[in-house]
């Protein structure tokens, strides 16, 4: 499975991404975090790939979370989705205010009315390797980054590895990462700030490197 004899200038007019919204209405605060859930899928009649999508074959999923700034009620929301999702949220709001951490504030130039969370990405085996993870990623970002500030994540794998493979594997997303502008907040989560023309530039250049401007 995968892309062979397909270089990487040509996948860009072969893959498609798709945005589904959750949000809960029954209260206002609610309201206040918006779960985007993306797929990017190849659309290639030829691959074998089992998981159909619309047509085409799923290569990769990915989470992204909104959230409201100043609401006090987004840090318990986020708290009670998930672990990773309240480590972010821990280090960059004030449980209190909802406001970004003076930590935050120190760090990036600007805020909007939101924050992103890029909670998790996934590629299929078939298709690592290429950077298609990290155009995906910054492509979903920039689609859901009118109003926002700025985007935190925590790099950590989402298998049960422990010890040097862990290491290893934060290490490594840690990297991919960066490639998209994100930097260090603190030993645990990276940000990237939204008020700059960072993501702008990368995204131009893997546009590029896939054949897709």
């Amino acid at each position: 499975m995968g892309l062979p004899g397909i270089v990487n200038d040509e996948i860009g007019s072969q893959l498609q991404i798709e945005l589904n919204l959750r949000r809960e209405l029954s209260f206002p605060e609610q309201r206040m975090v918006e779960q985007w859930h993306a797929a990017v899928y190849f659309t290639d009649e030829d691959s074998d790939l089992e998981d159909d999508y619309d047509g085409g074959q799923v290569v990769g999923h990915a989470h992204v979370v909104k959230c409201r700034l100043g609401a006090p009620a987004v840090f318990d929301i986020l708290d009670s989705l998930e672990s990773d999702l309240h480590t972010v949220s821990a280090a960059v709001i004030d449980p209190r205010s909802g406001y970004p951490t003076d930590e935050v504030e120190d760090t990036i130039e600007g805020f909007g009315q939101d924050f992103l969370i890029l909670n998790r990405v996934q590629i299929a085996k078939g298709f690592r390797g290429r950077g298609i993870g990290r155009w995906f990623a910054a492509e979903v970002i920039n689609t859901l980054s009118p109003g926002a500030g700025f985007v935190a994540t925590y790099p950590a794998p989402m298998d049960d590895s422990e010890g040097l493979a862990r290491r290893r594997a934060e290490s490594k997303l840690r990297s991919v990462w960066s490639e998209i502008g994100f930097e260090p907040l603190n030993s645990d989560i990276m940000i990237l700030d939204l008020s700059l023309i960072t993501l702008d530039e990368k995204l131009k250049g893997l546009r590029k490197r896939f054949g897709a401007l």
